[in-house]
């Protein structure tokens, strides 16, 4: 199985296929009497709140995913250290940067 280059895509397209016809399926129950106006409402009032929690979601997960693999590629001003917990200090053969 090959990764996929745009997963969001194929999580978008799924989520507006859903929202679709599970509002094509009210909208046809109001119409035979099955579901009233005003519930058909509520649901797809209810169906509307899914992409803003799925974009919250997605957010939230991106933000500590994006900290959590970043630390390990950067290198701390504060306290440089190597992996193995030596400090870093500058080469004294090499001349400052300018500014």
């Amino acid at each position: 199985m090959t990764p996929d280059r745009n997963p969001l895509q194929g999580v978008a397209a799924t989520v507006t296929k859903v929202v679709g016809v599970v509002s094509a399926a009210l909208t046809a129950l109001v119409g035979w009497g099955v579901v009233t106006a005003a519930q058909d409402d509520a649901v797809i009032g209810l169906l509307g709140t899914i992409p803003g929690v799925i974009t919250m979601a997605g957010t939230a997960i991106a933000a500590f995913q994006t900290a959590t693999r970043g630390e390990q590629h950067v290198t701390p001003l504060a306290d440089p250290r190597a992996a193995d917990g030596t400090p870093l200090v500058p080469d004294p053969t090499v001349p400052p940067l300018a500014p």
